[in-house]
């Protein structure tokens, strides 16, 4: 199963349960970004030629959220709503430069 299709059958449920009391619905998206990262085995120190190696390895990553919010530097997703509160929770600023795609998720009906 993908991530995608995982996460509509789960979201569109929370979604449909929320989607009436919010009194503004966010899009649900999915964005693929490249994210920084440490080398796998915790080292500090790399030789000369494993870093040339490391550097070639792109970690990627798929994040799934209402987005909050675009700016020219950000994308923000939210993971939670509470509407007594006017809050948003779970969220995720990522930089819009490591941003490979944004996907619109659907929403079914069931």
């Amino acid at each position: 199963m993908l991530l995608a299709d995982y996460a509509e059958s789960n979201w569109m449920i929370a979604c449909r349960m929320h989607s009436d009391q919010r009194n503004m619905m966010k899009p649900l998206v999915l964005v693929t970004w490249d994210d920084a990262e440490d080398p796998a085995d915790g080292k500090t120190w790399l030789d000369e030629e494993d870093v040339d190696t490391f550097s070639q390895h792109r970690c990627t990553v798929q994040s799934i959220g209402f987005l909050v919010s675009k700016t020219d530097k950000y994308v923000t997703l939210g993971g939670d709503w509470i509407e007594e509160l006017k809050h948003w929770g779970r969220i995720t600023k990522i930089p819009s430069g490591m941003i490979v795609e944004t996907k619109d998720l659907q929403i079914r009906e069931s």
